[in-house]
């Protein structure tokens, strides 16, 4: 995973619920990956000659970083990635 990709790192958190050694040994791997999100993410949608775009959501902030924060994990971070959706 070279950048982060929220549907990716939730498919590795399974790796922490197979028992307590799992959870040891994947949790670094599973905080290696902070992402923060901002904005609306919806893609401009095509209809005709013109380019129209989705209102933005009430919540225009995704990220993990709590949740490594609550698991103690802020040293294994070893990549930060953020992207700013502005139209």
């Amino acid at each position: 995973m070279s950048e982060y990709n929220q549907a990716q790192w939730k498919k590795q958190l399974a790796l922490l619920s197979v028992c307590r050694q799992w959870r040891q040994l994947a949790l670094p791997l599973v905080c290696r990956y902070v992402g923060i999100v901002f904005g609306d993410c919806t893609l401009p949608s095509d209809s005709s000659s013109t380019t129209t775009y989705e209102e933005p959501t009430d919540n225009p902030i995704v990220t993990n970083t709590n949740l490594v924060a609550q698991m103690g994990q802020i040293k294994a971070v070893r990549q930060l990635d953020m992207l700013l959706y502005h139209y």
